[in-house]
C-alpha cells in the first residue's frame, strides 16, 4: 500500500466518523419517539464501528491488490463513492469541529469566573450502589460523576438595564433522579445552592428519570431557597415519568412551572420577564414576542430558560436578553484536546458547555449536575452562580482600576476566591 493510500484511508477514516457521530448527535437533538431514538443511536453507532471493520477485512482478504488512489479500477465502485464522500467530510466539516471547538467570541461577555470542586461521595460517605454496571461505571478511575463544581461567573448582559446589576441566580440543570446517583448527592447540590444567596434559583430541565424518584423531590428540591423565587422547566427525560405527577410534585414544593410560559417579576422597581421553552419535547413554547412587536416592551431584561442549546435561535429572535440551558451533559466524557464527542445537539460540540453570546443574546450552558447512566470523565457536574452585570457598571468598575465590582456598584455578593462550598 502506498503512502497516498494511507493518507486517503485516515482521511476517510475521520470523515466517516465525523458523519456518523453527527448523525447521533441529531438523532438526540430531535423530539421522535424515544424507542425510534434507541433504534437509529444504536444504528449510527453501528456503522461508526463495523465499517472500518469491514474495510480492513476486505483489504486483509486481498481486496486492495492495487493502489486505490492511482489505480481504483479495481476498488468497488460502492466503497470508491463513500470514501469520498468521507473525505469529502473531512474536508468540510472537521474545521468547523475546531472553530466551534476551539474559538468561542465570549470573552466581552465573561467579566470574570471562579470555581472550586469537592468530592462529595467522600465527604458524605456514600457507596456505590445499583446495579452491577453500575457500580462499575461509578468506580472507573477518573469517573467524575461525584465530583461537583461551584463556579461563578460573571456575565456582562449588553441590554441590561444598570438597575439589575448585580442579580444572581443559581443554575441547576440535568438532575436525573435515576436512583443510580445517591439521594444524599442532590441533598447536598440544594444545601449548596442556598449558600449561594441566589436570587433566582432556576432549573433547566431532565429532574427526574424515574416515577419512583419523583418521591425524591419533598426531601431535596422542596428545601430549595431564594429571594425571588425557584423557577423550572421540563426535558426530554422528564417525558419518561407521569408528566402531570412530576409537574403537581414540583408545585406542591413550592417551584414555579416555567414549561410554555412566561411571567414577569418586578425587581428593584424593574420588570423582568421569565419565559420556559421546552421545546422540540414537550409544546408549545412560552408565547413572547421580539420586543419591537410586543403590546408592553418595556422590561429591563429578559430571561429564557429552554432544556437545549438548540433554541439559542428561537430565543434570539424574540429578543431574549440571557438563555439559560442544559441538556448535552457537557458531552460527559472530553478527550484531552479532542473536547466532547457525543453532544446530543444539532450544532454538535458549538454548545456544548460555557458562556456564548450572538446578539443580543448571552447564552449560559450548564455541563448539568448527573446524567442517565454515571460516567463522567474530565467534565465534572456543575452548580453555577451567574452574577448578571450591566455593561454601564462593568465600565465603571474597570475605569476604578477594579477587576471586578462590591455591592456599592451593583449589590454583588461574591464567592471569596479560593473559598469551599461546604
Amino acid at each position: 500500500m502506498h503512502a497516498a493510500d494511507i493518507l486517503l484511508l485516515l482521511a476517510a477514516l475521520l470523515g466517516h466518523a465525523t458523519l456518523w457521530i453527527e448523525f447521533v448527535n441529531h438523532v438526540h437533538a430531535t423530539g421522535m419517539p424515544r424507542w425510534t431514538k434507541f433504534g437509529l443511536t444504536k444504528f449510527g453507532y453501528g456503522v461508526l464501528l463495523l465499517a472500518p471493520a469491514g474495510v480492513a477485512w476486505w483489504m486483509l482478504r486481498g481486496g486492495a491488490t492495487s493502489s486505490i488512489v492511482s489505480d481504483p479500477w479495481n476498488t468497488p465502485v460502492p466503497l470508491l463513492y463513500y470514501l469520498a464522500v468521507c473525505c469529502t467530510a473531512a474536508v468540510v466539516i472537521v474545521p468547523v469541529w475546531c472553530r466551534h471547538r476551539f474559538f468561542k467570541p465570549a470573552d466581552a461577555i465573561l467579566f470574570r469566573q471562579h470555581a472550586v470542586g469537592s468530592r462529595l461521595d467522600a465527604q458524605l460517605g456514600i457507596r456505590h450502589g445499583g446495579g452491577a454496571i453500575n457500580r462499575l461505571l461509578l468506580s472507573l478511575p477518573g469517573n467524575q460523576s461525584y465530583d461537583l463544581v461551584t463556579s461563578e461567573k460573571e456575565l456582562v448582559v449588553p441590554r441590561m438595564d444598570a438597575a439589575l446589576d448585580g442579580v444572581v441566580i443559581a443554575h441547576l440543570s440535568d438532575l436525573h433522579f435515576t436512583g443510580r446517583i445517591d439521594k444524599a448527592f442532590f441533598q447536598e447540590i440544594v444545601r449548596r445552592t442556598n449558600r449561594l444567596t441566589a436570587d433566582l434559583v432556576v432549573i433547566t430541565g431532565d429532574l427526574v428519570d424515574r416515577d419512583a424518584c419523583i418521591d425524591w423531590i419533598p426531601d431535596t428540591l422542596a428545601a430549595l431557597e431564594s429571594r425571588w423565587g425557584t423557577f423550572f422547566i421540563l426535558g426530554n427525560h422528564d417525558t419518561r415519568v407521569n408528566l402531570p405527577r412530576l409537574r403537581q410534585a414540583l408545585q406542591d414544593a413550592q417551584l414555579i412551572d416555567l414549561g410554555g410560559r412566561s411571567t414577569v417579576l418586578n425587581v428593584r422597581n424593574r420588570r423582568l420577564l421569565l419565559a420556559g421553552n421546552e421545546l422540540p419535547w414537550i409544546g408549545p413554547a412560552a408565547e413572547v414576542k421580539a420586543p419591537a412587536d410586543a403590546a408592553d416592551s418595556h422590561v429591563a431584561a429578559r430571561l429564557l430558560l429552554a432544556h437545549t442549546p438548540d433554541q439559542y435561535s428561537w430565543a434570539r429572535l424574540r429578543g431574549f436578553d440571557l438563555m439559560l440551558a442544559g441538556h448535552t451533559h457537557g458531552g460527559q466524557i472530553v478527550f484531552p484536546l479532542i473536547g466532547p464527542l457525543v453532544i446530543p445537539s444539532r450544532y454538535g460540540a458549538k454548545y456544548a458547555a460555557g458562556v456564548f453570546y450572538e446578539p443580543p443574546t448571552v447564552l449560559h450552558v450548564s455541563r448539568g449536575l448527573s446524567a442517565e447512566h454515571p460516567i463522567r470523565i474530565n467534565c465534572p457536574p456543575e452548580l453555577v452562580r451567574l452574577v448578571l452585570r450591566s455593561p454601564q457598571c462593568v465600565e465603571s468598575c474597570e475605569e476604578a482600576g477594579l477587576r471586578r465590582c462590591d455591592a456599592s456598584l451593583g449589590g454583588v455578593r461574591p464567592l471569596a476566591a479560593g473559598t469551599e462550598i461546604s
